[in-house]
């Protein structure tokens, strides 16, 4: 199984550190709005930062997972209640396959795995309906190389808690064009293996899994975080996934959820997790 870094790597010392650690795989993020902030006017200051990135990443070996969110102020439908950090489906299908294609074309050579949203199982991160999100997911892949489904969230882990979501799912898996798919877990690695078991039981045969989002939440000791890294990452290549990556290289600088999750502490010292992460083996 191969290991990854998602987010928190994109520093000063990138290439020192994904060189240190041996990581195979960065995953990084960019909005349609960061993109086209309005319907006639394309912007690429932010993507072009994260591009170099990316490029860096690549120097240091690593392969590249980059998720774009349809997040627009200009290009969605309305949803009444929908969350301000959830995505709402596009307007039209025409102005999203525009944009996908005007970032393959500038980052095309960067980008080896292309994600379609975050978490579109969560309310949080998607507004729309399955059928919504299989609709983008057509169009997607279409346009891109290689497609790779939302990373589901946590919630996977319970399902009989979640029946909206797990329907969600497994309408997803079931019906959209992929060629990869993610799960994410941050629930006790005890429930890691029916977690991974019931993503993988619903999707086409033959399709990798990985998992772009493995962490923890609340408070450890640097003592238990390491353990809990080791014992996700074997639970998680026991289970069949093809990549797993950490989520973060770094502690989030703004407190929030798993804001602790980096291998580096906010004060700059490698925890002992990064210890950790460097001693997993590679595939």
């Amino acid at each position: 199984m191969e290991k990854g870094i998602a987010f928190g790597w994109r520093g000063a010392a990138a290439m020192e550190e994904l060189l240190a650690l041996g990581a195979q795989w960065v995953r990084e993020a960019l909005t349609w709005q960061q993109v086209q902030p309005r319907r006639d006017v394309f912007d690429w200051t932010y993507a072009d930062a994260l591009a170099g990135g990316l490029r860096k990443a690549r120097s240091a070996g690593c392969q590249t997972l980059l998720t774009v969110r349809a997040l627009s102020n200009w290009a969605s439908r309305p949803v009444p209640g929908a969350a301000a950090t959830a995505t709402r489906p596009p307007q039209k299908p025409e102005q999203y396959r525009a944009l996908l294609e005007a970032i393959v074309k500038r980052y095309g050579d960067l980008v080896d795995v292309w994600q379609i949203e975050n978490e579109a199982d969560y309310p949080y991160f998607w507004a729309g309906t399955a059928s919504d999100y299989v609709g983008l997911a057509s169009v997607a892949h279409e346009v891109v190389p290689s497609l790779c489904l939302a990373g589901w969230s946590n919630a996977t882990a319970d399902p009989a808690t979640h029946p909206k979501m797990m329907a969600f799912i497994e309408s997803v898996l079931h019906t959209a064009p992929y060629d990869m798919a993610d799960a994410h877990s941050y629930a006790p690695v005890s429930k890691m293996a029916a977690q991974i078991a019931w993503v993988k039981a619903r999707m086409q045969t033959g399709v990798p899994l990985i998992c772009t989002e493995l962490g923890w939440e609340g408070t450890h000791t640097e003592q238990e975080r390491a353990a809990d890294l080791t014992a996700r990452f074997t639970a998680a290549k026991a289970a069949g996934v093809s990549a797993a990556f950490w989520f973060l290289l770094r502690d989030a600088q703004v407190a929030g959820n798993a804001d602790e999750n980096g291998l580096i502490a906010r004060d700059g010292h490698r925890k002992l997790s990064f210890a950790a992460y460097v001693a997993l083996p590679k595939a």
